[in-house]
């Protein structure tokens, strides 16, 4: 054998043992040996239905086609997280961070912006606006559903202020409920835990003629962090009830009705900072949403909506000096 037939069976060798190194990494040569099922692409992987979004251009279209990078938490993602706060759930998105602060005040942020007063994030339910202006904040507690009302949330990953305003620098987060005809019937769920934590929810949905509706009652309530209630306090005990119904005059018209209302107590307050003095707030929060949406011939929607948001804050705090209490009322 010549030296260049060696080059050759040298070569020939070393190809060989590369595809049985790749083909061993890969895993396939332990299922042909063992019998194992390769994986085959189905017919659903083809066929099945692309996600379609609202929030990047506010019309419908394939999550494919949207200009803006977002992130859909579907609701099987949501009954898997085991999330119980509506704010844990966005930790699913990259990118984001959620904070507490005494366990009552909840800050979402995306790519780092921290700040205790998030302004760069706008959060949406159903297209309405939730962000509190006077108080550059949004209140997780006190948005009037629970996560059982919650069909999908859409969150921007980045700047969309030609469509929702300077509040969505950073990103918006539009979370979408799940209409009443999807909620027939009486459903109920409680939970409890230490810290004398417990949280109910009870929900019935029906149809009278051609409207159809549903309404939920809630319950929250816990005793805070543990130790000494004046450093920590941040308990909470929150009532709510919301309703919404969906009226279809006409096939081509649907006029859909949101109403809630949510009153509680709330801990706030560090006592071991003198800064933050211990506080009790009372808040009161209700809104009132009203939209209908039209059809055209040519296959084109004119929706009109109305909303009205009405937040109420009483804080009660204690002087640390003089040893009184004075009350700080805040309405928006």
């Amino acid at each position: 054998i010549n030296d260049r037939s060696r080059e050759g069976v040298i070569i020939l060798r070393t190809l060989t043992a590369t595809m049985v190194a790749s083909m061993l990494l890969s895993g396939l040569v332990p299922a042909i040996l063992f019998g194992a099922e390769l994986h085959q692409e189905s017919e659903a992987d083809y066929l099945s239905e692309i996600d379609s979004v609202i929030s990047a251009t506010r019309i419908q279209q394939p999550l494919t086609e949207s200009p803006s990078s977002i992130t859909v938490i579907n609701r099987d993602m949501i009954v898997a997280s085991g999330a119980v706060e509506i704010a844990d759930v966005i930790r699913l998105v990259p990118g984001t961070q959620v904070g507490y602060a005494q366990g009552n005040q909840i800050a979402v942020t995306y790519h780092g912006y921290g700040d205790a007063f998030p302004r760069d994030m706008q959060i949406l339910i159903d297209g309405r606006s939730v962000y509190q202006p006077s108080f550059a904040d949004v209140d997780w507690l006190f948005m009037g559903i629970e996560l059982e009302d919650i069909e999908r949330i859409e969150v921007i990953r980045g700047p969309n202020t030609p469509f929702y305003g300077s509040n969505a620098v950073a990103g918006v987060i539009n979370i979408i409920t799940r209409l009443p005809l999807q909620d027939r019937g009486t459903t109920a769920r409680m939970t409890a835990g230490d810290l004398n934590t417990r949280h109910a929810v009870l929900r019935h949905g029906g149809r009278l003629g051609e409207l159809d509706y549903r309404v939920s009652l809630s319950h929250q309530e816990n005793d805070g962090l543990e130790g000494n209630m004046e450093a920590t306090n941040d308990s909470r005990d929150i009532q709510g009830i919301s309703l919404r119904s969906t009226w279809n005059p006409r096939p081509i018209d649907e006029v859909d009705i949101q109403l809630g209302f949510a009153d509680g107590e709330l801990g706030a307050g560090d006592g071991t900072e003198p800064v933050s003095l211990p506080q009790e707030k009372d808040v009161t929060s209700q809104y009132a949403h009203l939209s209908w949406r039209h059809t055209r011939n040519d296959n084109s929607e004119l929706r009109w909506q109305f909303y009205h948001n009405r937040y109420e804050s009483n804080d009660s705090f204690r002087d640390l000096l003089s040893n009184s209490y004075g009350v700080s009322p805040d309405t928006i």
